[in-house]
């Protein structure tokens, strides 16, 4: 007999459980506040099982302990109108049973059936949020007396655990609400602030992207503050869309949002951030379309929060005089592999460079066939050594950005894949940076490393959707270029910009490259906006066919989305991830080809024939 259970059925018998769930009314921890109570109940009515669970719907409730069950804890179970457990939370007594599966007030269910139960001791209690508790005690004897007459002390045990539960989760909102932006739920300024502090003081390498939005005013002028608080928090929930491991986002106030990042994030990132924010938003029958200037900065060793955020805002405010969508970088900062910071920051370390274009290699990803999974072409992509700090493409780009070497990068890039050993008849995709697209001579040098490096097989030119934000005038011309290269012309990222979209009709590109992140976003009115202007494109093309390309195809749902988009070729990680052409198993994965058959396949069905009647 438990010594609880030995006590008169008196007051005292409550102050004997006060004296021993001290650890339990101090706790400060919510799992540990349901842990102690389901064990000490279990310890002092001498019960082989206890449990505490939640209810947190009708017909729903979550083990938070249970102590002797077996893969149960924190397991969410349905809880049948039958079942013991709907009779006690409708219950305001303790509920006693000497053979749960005689009773005939509920059913015993599976739960307790399984683990061998036999008796019961429970009771509901009431939690602040409205739902109710259940604390039991449970043995696998039947007729188990629990302690005789001090049942009513599992009362006492489940009203303190109630109370507990209510100040824990009480001080945790209160805490949430400190840090927290009550519009968006965002990190509020203090909070945002006190963590880019933390990182700084700690030495961590980090960027802060500053987000300005674009047009926000009139949407407050005419469609009321109301309608530009719902923008605010869909735009919120799109930031956070893009949030990564490492990051921490925040509102500053008004339109105003900043990004932290661990390590050195270059502007692609940026426009992916401001492509998410173009997407279309409806309210309420209305079509809002908004766009954000975006400034980076990168910390220095002497930075502190004010420097680094006058710096960001500086560029942001760069970047808005410039238009719409656009993104302004300050310089990066070369750092050793250590966690020390070198004192120069990348401009006084030309060898770094150097070094990277001496020894750039270029990895290759795998295009392949909708129809009949076959390699059909690559995507190059060029790389720094191996190891390095500017092995991977956004540090290495704006690091030579930074030195004018832009050009060189990429031209030795180029080269190295031309002269790729792959199967002559395998389409080859290479990148245009943007900022060259408008350098005639850089154009010229392109065509000479291509026809002095005899490479006979198809090529396809892929334009971003950055190319087209700045001189479409000279843009154009480098398409012309191309094509005289003999080269086709794709167009990257379609949708991730409105300007891309636009871009369809007077760039005319050959291929159309859908990213699947952008059609995965949740924003169906943005997903259909996109489908719809690539179909009208491709169906009015005066070109003979164009070629729909889905890349981040991932998995197999992503599969079967691109194949309802009516996506010619595919291309993402569940094919292939960038490798050097030595390590593509995948490369033995091509299908015969005949003489007379295209580089490109042409289109087996057009968009709309994907998704048009129920008999296609």
């Amino acid at each position: 007999m438990s010594e609880i259970a030995a006590s008169p059925r008196t007051g005292r018998a409550s102050w004997r459980v006060l004296e021993r769930v001290g650890p339990l009314l101090r706790s400060e921890n919510e799992h540990d506040a349901w842990e102690q109570a389901a064990r000490f109940a279990r310890r002092h009515f001498a019960g082989d099982l206890a449990a505490s669970f939640e209810f947190v719907d009708t017909d729903r409730a979550v083990f938070r302990s249970a102590v002797g069950f077996a893969d149960h804890d924190t397991t969410e179970f349905a809880v049948a109108p039958g079942s013991q457990a709907a009779y006690i939370r409708s219950s305001e007594d303790i509920c006693v049973s000497g053979d749960i599966a005689l009773d005939s007030r509920f059913d015993a269910g599976t739960l307790l059936a399984t683990a061998g139960v036999r008796s019961s001791l429970s009771v509901a209690f009431d939690l602040r949020s409205g739902d109710r508790g259940i604390l039991g005690v449970y043995s696998r004897t039947a007729d188990f007396d629990f302690g005789g007459a001090d049942h009513e002390m599992i009362g006492v045990l489940a009203a303190m655990l109630g109370t507990v539960i209510d100040r824990i989760r009480n001080q945790r909102d209160l805490e949430v609400q400190a840090r927290t932006d009550s519009l968006t739920g965002l990190d509020n300024r203090s909070s945002v602030l006190a963590e880019l502090d933390d990182r700084l003081s700690c030495g961590a390498e980090v960027t802060a992207l500053l987000i300005d939005l674009d047009g926000f005013k009139s949407v407050n002028d005419h469609c009321g503050h109301r309608t530009g608080d719902r923008v605010l928090r869909t735009i919120a929930e799109r930031l956070t869309r893009s949030v990564e491991t490492g990051d921490h986002l925040g509102r500053l106030g008004g339109d105003e949002f900043l990004l932290l990042c661990d390590g050195d994030v270059g502007t692609a990132r940026a426009e992916q951030i401001i492509g998410h924010i173009e997407e279309i938003v409806v309210i309420e029958s209305r079509t809002i379309g908004l766009s954000a200037s975006i400034g980076i900065s990168r910390s220095r060793p002497d930075d502190d929060v004010s420097s680094m955020l006058e710096r960001a805002d500086q560029l942001m405010y760069s970047a808005k005089e410039q238009g719409r969508g656009r993104v302004r970088a300050d310089q990066p900062i070369v750092r050793t592999t250590t966690r020390h910071l070198l004192s120069a920051p990348v401009a006084h370390d030309a060898a770094a460079l150097e070094r990277a274009i001496d020894e750039l290699c270029v990895v290759v990803q795998p295009i392949v066939s909708a129809v009949t999974g076959d390699v059909c072409g690559v995507e190059a992509l060029a790389r720094g050594p191996h190891g390095q700090p500017l092995e991977y493409p956004d540090r290495l780009f704006d690091v030579a950005t930074t030195f004018g070497r832009i050009g060189d990068v990429e031209l030795a890039a180029k080269r190295l894949a031309f002269a790729l050993d792959l199967p002559e008849h395998l389409t080859l995709f290479i990148n245009l940076e943007p900022s060259l697209l408008c350098d005639a001579t850089w154009l010229e040098r392109l065509g000479e490393a291509w026809t002095s490096s005899n490479c006979l097989r198809p090529v396809v030119a892929e334009l971003t959707e950055r190319s087209v934000l700045e001189h479409p005038g000279r843009l154009i011309e480098a398409v012309e270029a191309c094509r005289a290269l003999g080269w086709q012309i794709a167009l990257d990222d379609v949708g991730a910009r409105s300007e891309s979209l636009a871009a369809l009709r007077w760039i005319a590109p050959d291929i159309v490259k859908l990213d699947m992140s952008l059609l995965r976003n949740g924003n169906p009115a943005h997903t259909a906006h996109v489908v719809a202007a690539v179909d009208a494109y491709r169906t009015n093309s005066e070109r003979r066919r164009v070629v729909v390309i889905a890349e981040g195809v991932e998995t197999e749902t992503d599969a079967k989305l691109a194949d309802v988009l009516g996506a010619d070729l595919l291309q993402g990680f569940l094919y292939g991830r960038p490798v050097r052409v030595g390590d593509a198993s995948w490369l033995g994965v091509m299908g015969p080809r005949t003489a007379t058959e295209p580089s490109l396949p042409r289109p087996v069905r057009h968009l709309v024939e994907r998704t048009a009647a129920k008999s296609d």
